[in-house]
């Protein structure tokens, strides 16, 4: 690296950021403005959204007020005992085209903590591996989709044995996407997976399971987005998607000063195209919430279906388990039972390595012929130099 050429660089970056961050208090000022002016008018921005034309509401991702106020602070619930937690999280290897076997692997790791003090945790590990026809056409958009959809089918599965209330925990979002516009393969794959979600969904309602997504250090503008819809005028309206004056604010900006530790933010709907699309029962709601302490506050967003939002006790279930498991990893707030499950989820190097050995030596006893890495592969893999031998002659 030339740090020479570098460092002036990152000079002007610190200076950009700098007179950037003037404005952005310009700004946060005027959005804080209009938290506080539209706070209690639920009903007028519902009818507002309404309002937006059809051409602007395709790509419209904001907050739809519920019934709370949008500056509300809910304050941690008394509960007399713990839900049941299930965490799922899962990984992958992805198919290296210059590797010499072309494989992918989804590797998901779940995590049982009681509710029960008495009672003790349980693990579950359940590899997959991805190959042949399995491959074909092949994105890593969409071995992410089949890692989300497995990851939702071990809560099912894990929350089937347990009769107390327990509530299932997946790190990120509930909504499950892949990205972009897609392409007819992609698109189809897509609706398919997203038809055996609401399936799933099905199952963990009937099951009585409350399903959570736990998003850590958010950059959303569900609820600013709202707000700029809120000072819009009916011209601003029919251009939306050029419409954004509180541009470079987030949510966590403008909650961070409301929320105490403990405490929870307003709930709302995501008013999003894909989420109209899920069953009534589980469109997506949110809120936020500051796991952090006095000194140091720290929000996240945690995501729910319908059937959590509409009921006060698994609300207050959800928000008191999140609140408690960030307790548990002290100053890294952090889910537990979600870090747990990553540990048995994550895949190393090292196992990579030993799996992509079995399958060769697999192969071999085999007499399947066994191919090498790719020469690009080859020469990356070998110890870096600085300097090359000119084969004409001299240092390269």
């Amino acid at each position: 690296m030339d740090y020479q050429k570098l460092y002036p660089q990152i000079q002007e970056f610190v200076f950009q950021t700098k007179a950037n961050r003037q404005q952005w208090q310009i700004t946060y000022q005027n959005c804080s403005d209009a938290l506080c002016n539209y706070s209690d008018k639920v009903t007028e921005l519902i009818q507002r959204i309404d309002q937006i034309p059809v051409n602007q509401q395709k790509n419209l991702r904001c907050a739809l007020p519920i019934q709370e106020q949008l500056d509300q602070s809910i304050i941690l619930p008394k509960l007399d005992t713990m839900p049941t937690v299930l965490a799922a999280d899962g990984s992958q290897i992805l198919p290296d085209r210059h590797a010499p076997v072309y494989y992918g692997l989804i590797n998901v790791g779940g995590f049982v903590f009681p509710g029960n003090p008495q009672a003790f945790p349980q693990t579950v590990q359940i590899p997959e591996l991805i190959y042949g026809e399995q491959l074909e056409n092949f994105s890593e958009a969409r071995l992410a989709l089949q890692r989300d959809i497995h990851e939702r089918e071990m809560l099912l599965n894990m929350g089937r044995t347990i009769q107390m209330p327990c509530v299932g925990l997946v790190d990120g979002p509930l909504e499950i996407w892949i990205g972009g516009s897609h392409s007819g393969g992609d698109q189809g794959d897509y609706q398919r997976s997203l038809n055996t979600y609401f399936h799933l969904l099905g199952d963990l309602y009937q099951q009585k399971i409350g399903l959570a997504g736990y998003i850590d250090r958010p950059e959303s503008n569900y609820l600013v987005r709202l707000l700029e819809i809120a000072v819009a005028t009916p011209e601003e309206l029919q251009n939306l998607q050029r419409f954004h004056p509180f541009s470079g604010v987030s949510d966590v900006d403008i909650l961070g000063a409301l929320l105490k530790p403990t405490q929870r933010s307003a709930l709302f709907s995501l008013y999003s195209q894909p989420n109209i699309q899920y069953p009534t029962h589980s469109q997506i709601g949110f809120f936020y919430i500051n796991v952090g302490s006095e000194n140091h506050p720290w929000l996240g967003r945690v995501e729910v279906p319908a059937w959590v939002a509409q009921e006060e006790q698994w609300l207050n279930l959800v928000h008191t388990m999140i609140v408690h498991q960030c307790q548990i990893m002290g100053k890294i707030a952090y889910p537990f039972a979600l870090h747990r499950a990553h540990e048995l989820a994550v895949v190393s190097n090292e196992e990579k390595d030993q799996i992509t050995r079995w399958i060769l030596t697999e192969m071999q006893r085999s007499g399947l012929p066994i191919s090498s890495y790719s020469h690009k592969q080859e020469l990356k893999n070998l110890p870096s130099r600085r300097e090359w031998k000119n084969p004409l002659g001299g240092k390269m």
